[in-house]
């Protein structure tokens, strides 16, 4: 199996492309490109997620990416596409991709795009099968309520640091976010984007002009829709 390439760039369009092309057809001068996307956690089989394949031109003033072919994995998790390659893409500088359309949410991705697979148009060959499997977990909605807010004097803003690791087709994947409150100003409640059924670890620590102040860590399993309370001894 080719190593898959993680490529971690925003796009001027993000979820907007150029082209909206959904089963493509090719008979001649075809890329096939296939694999299964699972769920990292459970190993099930992840159905129904959207998987594209474009030409993404690079260019100093406008880059532009043509959605070439567009499918959906099966019950198995298993999605094939086969797309035309034209003749202005053939040493032209660009290269053809594979991303998970993530615009619905339905897998997590803490990075934008998903990006499967990179060919660079001097590189690929008709008679392969570009293999681009993938391991990821699902999405999952987490509501946090920061009790410590209320221990915060008026000058002093808490800082939350939420660290996961998932495994990925190449090995674990770190992520993580950063919530910032101010006692005054901001809620000590909202919801967060994070990876169903992973650890997470949420880190504390109260920042001021004196220093900072050790408070406590909570570790817990994500569940959907699960609330989570941070309690801060100061």
């Amino acid at each position: 199996m080719k190593k898959l390439l993680f490529l971690f760039a925003i796009t001027f369009w993000g979820c907007i492309t150029i082209d909206k092309v959904e089963e493509s057809i090719c008979v001649d001068r075809c890329i096939l490109i296939e694999g299964t996307i699972l769920n990292s956690v459970t190993k099930e089989s992840l159905q129904n997620v959207t998987v594209e394949g474009s030409y993404f031109r690079p260019s100093f003033t406008i880059s532009g990416r043509d959605i070439k072919a567009k499918t959906v994995t099966d019950i198995n998790g298993f999605y094939s596409m086969r797309f035309e390659v034209f003749d202005t893409e053939i040493g032209g500088g660009g290269n053809f991709e594979v991303q998970i359309n993530n615009c619905d949410d339905d897998v997590f991705w803490p990075y934008g795009e998903i990006d499967l697979l990179k060919i660079y148009d001097e590189d690929f060959n008709f008679d392969n099968v570009y293999i681009a499997d993938f391991w990821i977990p699902t999405s999952a909605t987490v509501k946090y309520d920061m009790d410590c807010l209320s221990h915060l004097k008026e000058s002093e803003t808490a800082t939350f640091n939420v660290s996961y690791t998932f495994e990925g087709i190449d090995g674990p994947i770190n992520a993580g976010k950063k919530l910032v409150f101010n006692s005054d100003t901001e809620k000590d409640d909202g919801s967060i984007k994070v990876p169903a059924g992973v650890p997470l670890t949420i880190v504390a620590a109260t920042i001021t002009q004196a220093g900072t102040s050790e408070i406590e860590n909570l570790v817990t399993t994500l569940i959907e829709d699960e609330v989570i309370k941070v309690e801060v001894r100061i």
